[in-house]
């Protein structure tokens, strides 16, 4: 609901002067002002804000993933520092492991809750056992390493840049490119119930207003048998078949769905 601020100011000089009327009711009118249990949208509607506490301090300076396991235990990692940190549902959380690079941007967790953390820049992908200890699982040679998902035959699919690419690796650490995009990055991904690839690409293409988190992107759909179109809505939505080589074709399509999950 749009909330409208009315105020009125009566000139009190001497008891005389003229009534003045204005209204709040945009972003950067709100925006102004110190928000308590309220949350603002760009188009300036005004909510009642989730509630949140602290579950766990990590002290690092970023946290760019985060992953769950059957568990209920959470993974997270960012940077500067490659530390990745579980964190079980008492919020007593520790370092589970300390990885060569910089910053860690995608985790994820197979079916045996096995934990797996991409590095970037000129990362590799490193599986945890458990004790703790990282080995490299699989060496995209990308500049980047964005996004990791599983399908439920196990392989994992890894979302690439600057070369916009997506490998597929079988559970034995073997890998291919499975997709090479006409865009810079691959930014998003995810699988849904039927075994579809849903990803999202930067800086261009086209996005579905309020289906992703970033900007711009075009989302993939690859189904299993190989083909793939994007998701847009409107007319004149860009969409993609992935065939066997990895080419693409250009076609149009109108109304297409996307998945996406609540923040």
């Amino acid at each position: 609901m749009r909330k409208y601020v009315w105020v009125l100011v009566a000139s009190c000089a001497l008891f005389a002067g003229q009534t003045k009327t204005w209204s709040q009711g945009e972003f950067a009118d709100f925006e102004k002002g110190i928000l308590k249990n309220l949350s603002l949208r760009s188009d300036g509607l005004l909510a009642l804000a989730p509630h949140s506490h602290e579950l766990f301090d990590t002290s690092a300076a970023y946290l760019w993933a985060l992953a769950q396991d059957s568990k209920g235990n959470l993974y997270t990692g960012g940077g500067t520092g490659a530390r990745l940190f579980r964190i079980p549902p008492d919020g007593k959380g520790k370092m589970l492991a300390d990885l060569d690079a910089l910053e860690i941007h995608a985790i994820a967790v197979d079916s045996k809750d096995r934990v797996y953390a991409a590095t970037s820049p000129d990362g590799k992908i490193y599986r945890i056992t458990g004790n703790g200890k990282p080995e490299v699982f699989y060496d995209p040679k990308a500049k980047y390493i964005w996004a990791l998902a599983f399908n439920s035959k196990g392989d994992l699919f890894v979302a690439t840049g600057d070369q916009g690419e997506i490998h597929r690796v079988t559970p034995d650490g073997k890998g291919k490119v499975f997709f090479k995009s006409d865009e810079t990055h691959v930014r998003s991904m995810t699988i849904d119930p039927g075994d579809n690839l849903i990803v999202g690409t930067d800086p261009g293409g086209l996005g579905r207003p309020g289906a992703a988190r970033f900007a711009g992107g075009r989302r993939i759909r690859a189904v299993p048998d190989g083909e793939a179109g994007s998701d847009g809505r409107g007319g004149g939505a860009r969409w993609v078949h992935l065939c066997g080589r990895g080419r693409e074709s250009a076609g149009r399509r109108t109304g297409a769905s996307a998945v996406h999950a609540p923040i």
